[in-house]
Parts: structure tokens; C-alpha cells; sequence
């Protein structure tokens, strides 16, 4: 269950135990109190996070819209494998060296636990025959406009070969810097904290 609110005090019980009150944002439904109180004595897992403002999703439902018109076009791929294909070719990576296979093979296993667009590609071996090198592309979430653009005009060229429809380049600039825009805003709220 995901709930908002704000944290309301902080006190100590008799015993020392740290206790914190959170006010909750809207009047929790029947449904929510009937879960809650099915916790019972239980212990929680409890996250507690600043509240993010949304994102702006227009440059990143165009991108899916056009993931999933190329889908249509082409057989036996699906929107995910599309959207796949456009991080490997003008997305960002990092490599990663000097890996065992046991270390490659975990790497792998965190990284892409992201996100889809969260993916792995073992390289080529290092010079001394035993260590690997792994390639971790980032998932469009963490794009700023620049990069969100090289995916978009990737998808946008395959889109034109297949005579897809697209919007005209200056609706796409002003997705992409609202993009940026909320970008920065993320950036901003993350470094004040």
C-alpha cells in the first residue's frame, strides 16, 4: 500500500523505541483501514520518501507511441523489444572492467532489475583472458532532453521507413523541453535535499 502524508512528530516510547507520526494526505477507504489492520502485530517494511512531482510524459508517451507503431509494422517484435533496440543503439552506457564471470552475471542480474530499458551486454574479454567487460545502458527515465532527442530521432527514422505518421518537429521540441524542464525541476529538488 502506498499512502501520502507528512511526517507529523517524532517521540520516544518508555521503552526508548522511536515513534513516528504521519499525517496522512486523504482519509485512508474501508478497503485500506481492512488491510491495515490484517497487518496486525506484523512487522513492516517502511519507506519514506520526499513526494516527486510527475514527470512530464508527453516526449516519453510519444517515444512509446511510436515503440508501438513500429511494433505494428514489423512482425514478431513487440513495443518493449523496439524501445530495447533504440536504447542500444543512441542510448547511454557505461562499462564496466576487470569483471568475473560470477561478478558480470550479478552485475547483470541488479542492473536490469531497473527497468526495461535497463540493459546488459557482455563484451569482449580483457587483455589478460579471464576478466570480462560489461556494457549497463540506462533506461530513458534518466535522460535529459539531448538524450531523449537521440532516442526519439532514432524511432522517428525507423518510423519514416515504415511510413508511420509523426508529429512535426517543432511539437517535438516543445516535448522535449518539457522534458528538460521537469528534468531540471527533479534535479533541483533532488539537490535541496
Amino acid at each position: 500500500m502506498k499512502i501520502n502524508g507528512y511526517i507529523e512528530g517524532i517521540s520516544y516510547s518508555r521503552n526508548r523505541e522511536m515513534l513516528l507520526t504521519i499525517k496522512l494526505s486523504q482519509r485512508l477507504g474501508e478497503h485500506q483501514l481492512n488491510e491495515i489492520d490484517d497487518f496486525g502485530e506484523k512487522e513492516l517494511a517502511v519507506e519514506i520518501k520526499p513526494k516527486s512531482e510527475k514527470r512530464s510524459n508527453t516526449a516519453n508517451k510519444y517515444m512509446w507511441a511510436l515503440c508501438e507503431d513500429i511494433a505494428e509494422k514489423v512482425d514478431n517484435i513487440g513495443k518493449d523489444d523496439v524501445y530495447r533496440q533504440a536504447v542500444r543503439e543512441r542510448g547511454i552506457s557505461r562499462e564496466f572492467h576487470m569483471l568475473t564471470e560470477q561478478e558480470m552475471k550479478t552485475l547483470s542480474v541488479v542492473w536490469q532489475q531497473q527497468g526495461i530499458g535497463w540493459l546488459t551486454v557482455p563484451l569482449d574479454y580483457e587483455p589478460d583472458g579471464e576478466h570480462r567487460i560489461l556494457r549497463c545502458y540506462y533506461g530513458t527515465s534518466t535522460y535529459n532532453a539531448k538524450q531523449m532527442r537521440k532516442i526519439i530521432d532514432f524511432l522517428e527514422e525507423d518510423a519514416r521507413n515504415l511510413n508511420i505518421t509523426l508529429i512535426s518537429p517543432k511539437e517535438k521540441d516543445l516535448l522535449l523541453d518539457e522534458w528538460q524542464k521537469i528534468k531540471d525541476k527533479e534535479k533541483e529538488k533532488k539537490n535541496e535535499q
